[in-house]
């Protein structure tokens, strides 16, 4: 885990409520797929998508302060 996200996802889990199981619930149907939209984003800004978009993406985080 990226040191700078750790804090991110602890306040989320200590905001939700008891008995919460996810902190992320938006996308937690796996018939969505972010990877066909995120390409389509990727398109509608004029720019070329890498083929292992989600790896690269890990790969290459950068936080910004």
């Amino acid at each position: 885990m990226f040191p700078k996200l750790r804090p991110l996802l602890e306040a989320v889990f200590d905001a939700a409520g008891d008995g919460t199981e996810h902190v992320i619930t938006r996308y937690r149907d796996p018939r969505q797929n972010l990877r066909t939209q995120l390409i389509q984003i990727i398109k509608r800004a004029g720019l070329n998508p890498c083929p292992k978009l989600f790896q690269n993406l890990r790969t290459r985080c950068i936080w910004y302060n």
